[in-house]
C-alpha cells in the first residue's frame, strides 16, 4: 500500500459519515466521547502537574514523583475500564456499518460488553509500554555520563515505533481472534512491512489527536467514527495481503 491510500480511505469515510451523520454521531461518537471524559481529565491533571517547576527539575535529575510513578499507572488502569471497551465498541459499530447493519446504541453496548476485558488489557498494556519508554528516556537523559545519555536518544525510536503501531491495534483486536501478543506482533509486522501506508495512518492519527485532545466539539462529533472507518479499511486491505485475519471475524 502507498502513502496516499489511507487518505483515500479517509475521504471515503468522510463521505459515509456525511450521509449517515445522525446515527453515527448519536449512537457511536457521542457514547465514545462520554467514555473518554475521565481520561481527558487525567491528561489535563497531568499537564497541570507538569507546570510545577519543582517537578520539572526533579524529572531533569531523573527522579519521578511517587504520585506520577505509582499513581498514574493505577489511575490509568482504572480509567481504561471505560475508555478501552468504549473504543472497541466504536470500532465494532463501524464494522457493522461496513456490513450494512444499522448503528444503534444497543450495538455499541453489545460491543462494549463483548470486548470489555480484551480491550481493557490492550489499552493498559499499550499505555504501560509508553510509560516505560518515557521513564527510560528520563532516566538516561539525567545521567552525567555522555555515552549513557546517548541511550536517551535511542529510547526515542521505540517511542516513535509505538506511535506507528497505534492505528493497527484496535482493528486487529476486532478483526483477528488472537491474544494480545499476536495483536502487537501483527501490528508491528503491518507497520514495518508497509511504511508508506503506516506513515499515512500516522499523520492521520496525529491530526486526530491534535484536534481531539482539546475536546473540540466539532472534532469529537466527526472524528472518532471517521478515524475508525479509515483504520479499519486500511487494515482490512493489509490483512488480505498478509492473510492474518481469521475466517471467523467478529460481527456485531
Amino acid at each position: 500500500m502507498t502513502f496516499f491510500e489511507p487518505f483515500v480511505y479517509l475521504w471515503r469515510s468522510l463521505g459515509r459519515f456525511y450521509y449517515e451523520a445522525f446515527s453515527i454521531v448519536a449512537r457511536a461518537n457521542w457514547p465514545w466521547t462520554l467514555a473518554m471524559v475521565p481520561w481527558a481529565f487525567v491528561i489535563l491533571a497531568l499537564s497541570l502537574r507538569l507546570f510545577d517547576d519543582g517537578l520539572r527539575d526533579e524529572l531533569l535529575r531523573g527522579r519521578v514523583a511517587p504520585d506520577i510513578l505509582i499513581g498514574l499507572p493505577v489511575v490509568t488502569a482504572v480509567v481504561m475500564l471505560l475508555t478501552g471497551p468504549a473504543t472497541a465498541a466504536l470500532y465494532n459499530s463501524m464494522i457493522a456499518r461496513e456490513e450494512l447493519e444499522s448503528v444503534t446504541l444497543g450495538l455499541f453496548a453489545r460491543g462494549f460488553k463483548r470486548y470489555f476485558f480484551r480491550a481493557w488489557r490492550l489499552t493498559v498494556v499499550d499505555l504501560f509500554i509508553l510509560y516505560s519508554l518515557l521513564l527510560a528516556f528520563i532516566f538516561y537523559r539525567a545521567q552525567e555520563d555522555s555515552p549513557v545519555q546517548v541511550l536517551a536518544i535511542v529510547a526515542i525510536w521505540p517511542t516513535f515505533f509505538w506511535l506507528m503501531i497505534q492505528p493497527y491495534l484496535f482493528p486487529l483486536l476486532l478483526r483477528t481472534e488472537t491474544g494480545l501478543y499476536h495483536v502487537f506482533r501483527n501490528a508491528s509486522v503491518l507497520a514495518l512491512g508497509n511504511l508508506g501506508n503506516t506513515l499515512g495512518l500516522l499523520i492521520i492519527t496525529l491530526l486526530s489527536m491534535s484536534v481531539v485532545i482539546p475536546l473540540n466539539v466539532i472534532a469529537l462529533t466527526v472524528g472518532p467514527a471517521v478515524y475508525a472507518m479509515t483504520g479499519l479499511r486500511a487494515v482490512d486491505r493489509l490483512l488480505e495481503k498478509f492473510e492474518l485475519a481469521d475466517e471467523g471475524s467478529p460481527g456485531s
